[in-house]
């Protein structure tokens, strides 16, 4: 009865495996089709916004408020926007960088704005700040608003663009250079 039993399984075993075979030949391989590959390369994009939004609150907490960088870092200024109030007039001052035929042109404009807040430019000058800039900048009055572009490579190993306003950092963009390849950030934040 034994030698009968094993015989049944050693027949069992040889013809499932020469159906498993001729099944492989006749059936090859199905491919996911495209919804799940579509189903897929979202889940991966997601992992990847995820794993920058990780990043990016890693980052923000060493360049969080600008007036710490300042007193710490080497930071090439951009760009500045400043809106101030002086006896009932707001004035903003503009100071940035534009591209010129030689390089780059460093440029003060002064708005003021009407009662509709819209603003005129009342004075513009390149490579020196001009004399009303000078005057409104270093006059008595209460700033509104502040935004700032600064670049950030000393400590870092790649390039950092951050943006604050009124001090707090609202975005960071550029390469940063890991011991495993090159990883760009791009992060926008909220105002706290």
């Amino acid at each position: 009865m034994i030698i009968i039993i094993n015989i049944f399984f050693y027949w069992l075993q040889n013809f499932g495996h020469k159906r498993l075979n001729a099944s492989r030949n006749t059936n090859p391989i199905i491919t996911q089709d495209t919804e799940d590959l579509a189903l897929t390369k979202n889940l991966a994009r997601e992992l990847i916004l995820i794993n920058q939004k990780t990043d990016c609150e890693k980052l923000k907490k060493d360049y969080a408020h600008l007036d710490e960088l300042k007193k710490n870092e080497k930071l090439d200024l951009r760009f500045e926007n400043i809106h101030k109030k002086i006896d009932s007039k707001i004035y903003r001052l503009r100071h940035f960088f534009k591209d010129g035929d030689e390089g780059e042109i460093e440029t003060f404009l002064v708005y003021l704005e009407d009662k509709s807040e819209m603003a005129k430019i009342i004075e513009k000058s390149t490579f020196t700040k001009g004399v009303l800039y000078k005057k409104i900048e270093e006059a008595k009055g209460h700033v509104l608003y502040r935004e700032e572009g600064v670049n950030l490579s000393e400590n870092v190993s790649g390039t950092l663009f951050l943006h604050f306003i009124n001090n707090q950092l609202m975005g960071m963009q550029g390469v940063l250079q890991t011991q495993e390849d090159h990883q760009n950030i791009d992060c926008r934040f909220q105002q706290e």
